[in-house]
């Protein structure tokens, strides 16, 4: 192996830790970084002797539509990937055999999974729902297992014989991923004008007048996150009551396929 991908979709940027630090962990000094998360980027074509990390954030035990649609612009022809679903602690349903499926379809070869927390995109003083994570046990643990995915495919027999898909939890999603219910992300007082909030919209959905379209709003929240005033909110009673429900779930740990 020469180097490593990371092809990933991060609107708040916790896909974006973890799928570094695995490629960190793989040892490989060549790193190429594909950042899938803003809506004109193009495809990318995987070189012989590449390693692919395909990372997206879980909404609704789903890789929200977006993410599925520019990670399967990562082409390859049978080089290894390694799919990365990253979660609010709640649950990563389906995501990792939809991110395999994206692999296979895409001339790639899903060999490892994991599943890993991330702070939630709800997640606030009022509501912390895995605050902080990817934590720093989350980043050594992501690191380690990138050191085992390497271990995995250069010592064994697999990378001898060919290269066998990893068959991972859940059902492939025969329909695309539920559409977000409108809700829309506001402006406060406080908003300076300063437009940061459109640059972190993935989707388009936030116009120059800093009003947002629910319609194409995919609730990542990283208008609000983003935003250096705190003068951006989504606020719902559908939000309210799921990150009450979420809040009082104990952590969870990472999970890794291998």
């Amino acid at each position: 192996m020469k180097r490593v991908v990371m092809a990933y979709f991060s609107p708040t940027h916790t896909t974006q830790k973890v799928v570094r630090a695995i490629a960190e962990g793989t040892g490989l000094l060549e790193v190429v970084e594909v950042d899938m998360t803003c809506g004109d980027c193009g495809g990318f074509e995987a070189a012989e002797g590449d390693i692919v990390i395909l990372g997206g954030p879980v909404y609704s035990s789903r890789i929200p539509s977006a993410a599925a649609e520019r990670l399967s612009r990562i082409k390859g022809k049978g080089q290894p990937a390694v799919c990365v679903a990253v979660y609010g602690n709640n649950k990563f349903g389906d995501a990792l055999i939809e991110l395999a499926d994206i692999s296979e379809k895409s001339g790639l070869i899903a060999v490892a999974g994991a599943g890993f927390i991330g702070e939630h995109s709800y997640a606030n003083n009022k509501w912390p729902i895995a605050i902080g994570r990817p934590n720093e046990d989350d980043i050594a643990l992501a690191r380690a297992f990138g050191k085992n995915v390497i271990d995995k495919i250069a010592g064994g027999d697999e990378w001898k014989l060919g290269l066998k898909a990893l068959a991972l939890p859940g059902e492939i999603p025969n329909t695309p991923a539920p559409k977000m219910p409108f809700m829309q992300s506001v402006a406060t007082e406080r908003c300076t004008g300063c437009g940061k909030c459109i640059e972190a919209c993935p989707v388009g959905a936030i116009d120059e007048k800093l009003l947002c379209d629910g319609d194409k709003c995919i609730k990542c929240c990283a208008c609000v996150k983003t935003c250096p005033e705190n003068a951006r909110e989504l606020s719902d009673p559908m939000i309210e009551k799921f990150s009450i429900k979420l809040s009082k779930m104990p952590d969870k740990d990472p999970e890794m396929f291998l």
